[in-house]
């Protein structure tokens, strides 16, 4: 049998003359997949596209069109096909029969639930309008009678309805079919419709669409009403326990309640448990009023997402029971020999991953056990979700901290681009959760940074790669009560990090920003889950450290891989994301690395420049915010006010004065560029000094060149391409530059 593509493809071929017989083997073909397994979506707008705009005999095109029922509900982009092909074609008294067909097709999956009624009602007015078409009543009128709404019902469209039903009282059911439009009208609007209007029973007046369609369409409508109510009803067994060693205790257990002595014989109401309820909003609702029996073992919430939403609410009694669950599961399970599958292990970590990102903070048992796990890690085992949990981490002991951040550093390092994404990711966003409120004692951020100085030696044994994706889930979650947990998780990922190739360095560094990001949030909030204590200022102090480590991996990563576009997209993208974090809770930015600078300037994305222009407006911001709270200044601080003076000098010299080289020495990226260098650099560019410029620079040629060919370069200055090009193209570049030169403003 043909596939789909291949019956599409014969249907396109069509010529005059063709084969009839093959045609109707063809057509019986498609019929039998529809019946059997159904159309994919892109299959069926490819076919509904290719049929409407055939020129087959009726028989022929209706055969097809008998066949065009999706598994799926039709999206917007069908509904709109099909009715822009109507337009096109309503006007033309030989298409009618098609165009009857088209409407009869909309009706049936309007019946069958298989369209969104939004969609439908965009186009009321041309239902309502082809209704007085005679010969398309019978085909519009059910489509107008369910799109009605009493602000569609007019004085003058029922003046417009009644001198059609009078035309049509020769053909009494045509008459009533617009009798019964009127009915309609006059329950929703009495004063409107004259008393003497009948009323009929729908079902016995409009015309039925095809039965062959209507049934199509109603097979996969009972299909999709199956899946909703399997996805709705709550499911409280783990399927890996369903197969496997059945002597060994799941790591994820099924939900059981124990009813041991006395409460057999209770005969008082007994509590409901998590059996009474099949959808997750009544549980959820009924356990905010009530209390729940409480299961046997807590480990079986992690069955689904309500039960992780129960968690979340639980009381700091049944935190500490699970605190203790799983502190005995994980150091079994991943620090010693083990009997359980790799997919138990991979479902417990990613269940431990959605469980931290529900609660918006990191459980502090799976941040200690990250501290004595990265620095055994493989830098390839459940690498995304290590990545995950890394991204919540506590922040109240550092050395914990710089555990964590070391091992994803060596991952970054020795990481593809794509997986030096990921990291860079994680890591800024466990920086943006980590920023909580101003630190003023920097003694705190000092002492951080030395046990971020610890040495690397835990980093030895080699394990399985299965599990790479899943540890990078995990480490972006990490709580942050214990410093020295951080530091061990950290200090793995660092070495992780400098080993990897620039894939895996983008998926280290994403995974840190993710848990900058998630410290930040999780820090600001005044109750910790399985804490039970106020948010620590050891948060704040990490973030801090944290925003540091982030920026050197960047720089680090484009040292390796300067050309790779992906390594300089994830450097930009992570070191612009944690200055948004520090502008939430002012704290001592961090400036980005020279490269992070330097290879966007040199290079061909303007996107990559507007993004630079981004992370200077938002360090200006941090400074003004940190300048209105403290007068006092630290010399760290001044160093770095420094080094952002001179990358605004770098961007004034290249992009509007032209000095790039001659006036290098005042900024900070061109300034250890040797002089014989520059000397060759001038021979060899025409007009080097300018060659970044606005009017110049080879990333803004598709929109200066391209566009205004006409324009004689000589002629051109900055101030022009400004005005016709930065300004309505790039919105922080454009506020940037005008910032810095008044002849912009």
């Amino acid at each position: 049998m043909a596939d789909v593509g291949d019956i599409i493809d014969y249907i396109k071929s069509l010529r005059k003359g063709f084969d009839k017989d093959e045609f109707s083997d063809k057509i019986e073909e498609l019929a039998e997949i529809v019946d059997s397994n159904g159309l994919d979506y892109e299959e069926f707008h490819n076919l509904l596209r290719v049929w409407l705009n055939m020129s087959l005999p009726v028989t022929k095109w209706l055969s097809i069109g008998m066949c065009l029922v999706p598994r799926d509900r039709l999206e917007p982009r069908s509904v709109d096909y099909a009715m822009r092909w109507l337009l096109a074609n309503f006007q033309n008294q030989t298409s009618y029969t098609r165009i009857g067909f088209v409407l009869d097709w909309l009706t049936a999956a309007m019946e069958a639930d298989a369209i969104d009624l939004k969609h439908l009602d965009v186009y009321y007015e041309i239902f309502y309008m082809l209704v007085t078409y005679e010969v398309l009543t019978p085909h519009a009128i059910k489509l107008v009678y369910t799109l009605t709404k009493p602000m569609d019902i007019t004085r003058r469209r029922v003046l417009e309805l009644l001198d059609v039903a009078k035309k049509r009282e020769a053909i009494r059911s045509k008459c009533r079919q617009i009798q019964a439009l009127l009915g309609l009208f006059k329950s929703y609007k009495p004063e409107c419709v004259p008393e003497s209007i009948p009323v009929f029973s729908v079902p016995s007046t409009f015309k039925q669409p095809n039965i062959r369609l209507k049934q199509r369409f109603g097979r996969y409508q009972a299909l999709r009403n199956t899946l909703n109510e399997e996805k709705q009803r709550l499911h409280w067994v783990n399927p890996m326990n369903m197969k496997g060693n059945k002597k060994v205790q799941p790591l994820i257990p099924n939900m059981e309640f124990s009813n041991v002595g006395s409460k057999q014989y209770d005969s008082k109401m007994s509590q409901k448990n998590y059996f009474d309820f099949v959808e997750p909003s009544a549980l959820i609702e009924y356990s905010l009023r009530h209390e729940l029996s409480r299961p046997a073992r807590l480990l079986a919430l992690l069955c689904n997402d309500a039960g992780l939403a129960m968690l979340a609410t639980a009381p700091d009694s049944e935190h500490a029971f699970l605190s203790h669950d799983l502190h005995h599961l994980l150091k079994n399970c991943f620090l010693h020999t083990s009997t359980h599958s790799y997919a138990e292990k991979r479902l417990l970590l990613s269940r431990l991953a959605t469980l931290q990102r529900t609660l918006m903070q990191g459980v502090p048992v799976v941040t200690r056990f990250l501290a004595q796990y990265l620095p055994l890690w493989n830098e390839k085992d459940y690498f995304h979700e290590i990545l995950s949990l890394v991204e919540w981490i506590s922040a109240d002991s550092a050395s914990h901290a710089a555990h964590i951040l070391r091992p994803l550093g060596r991952v970054f390092h020795r990481s593809q681009p794509l997986q030096q994404a990921a990291v860079l990711t994680a890591l800024t966003n466990l920086h943006e959760n980590l920023v909580s409120r101003w630190i003023s004692r920097w003694t705190d951020l000092l002492q951080l940074g030395e046990s971020l100085d610890m040495s690397l030696d835990w980093f030895r044994n080699e394990m399985s790669n299965v599990y790479s994706n899943l540890i990078l889930s995990l480490v972006e979650w990490v709580v942050a009560d214990s410093a020295s947990h951080a530091a061990h998780i950290l200090r793995p990922l660092g070495r992780v990090f400098h080993r990897s190739q620039p894939l895996q360095q983008a998926a280290v560094l994403t995974a840190l920003t993710n848990l900058h990001e998630n410290l930040t949030y999780s820090n600001s909030r005044p109750r910790q889950y399985f804490l039970s204590m106020e948010s620590s200022k050891h948060g704040a102090a990490l973030a801090a450290s944290l925003a540091e480590f982030i920026a050197d991996l960047a720089g680090k990563a484009l040292q390796v891989n300067p050309e790779d576009i992906r390594a300089q997209h994830t450097a930009i993208w992570c070191v612009e994301r944690v200055a948004r974090a520090q502008l939430l809770n002012p704290s001592e930015p961090t400036p980005p690395p020279p490269l992070v600078f330097a290879l966007p300037l040199l290079g061909v994305s303007a996107a990559a420049i507007d993004k630079l222009a981004c992370i200077m407006l938002l360090n200006k911001k941090i400074y003004g915010k940190i300048k209105k709270q403290s007068n006092a200044t630290s010399r760290k601080m001044e160093d770095h006010l420094w080094t952002l003076q001179a990358y605004t000098i770098d961007l004034m010299n290249a992009l509007l004065s032209e000095t790039v080289l001659s006036e290098r020495q005042s900024g900070v990226i061109f300034s250890k560029l040797h002089p014989q260098l520059v000397e060759r650099i001038s021979k060899t560019v025409p007009n080097a000094d300018g060659a970044l410029s606005l009017r110049s620079h080879a990333a803004f040629a598709p929109y200066t060149y391209s566009q205004f060919e006409a324009l004689d370069y000589k002629e051109t200055d900055n101030k022009l391409w400004f005005d016709s090009v930065i300004e309505p193209e790039f919105k922080h570049l454009s506020v940037f530059l005008k910032k810095i030169a008044t002849e912009l403003r």
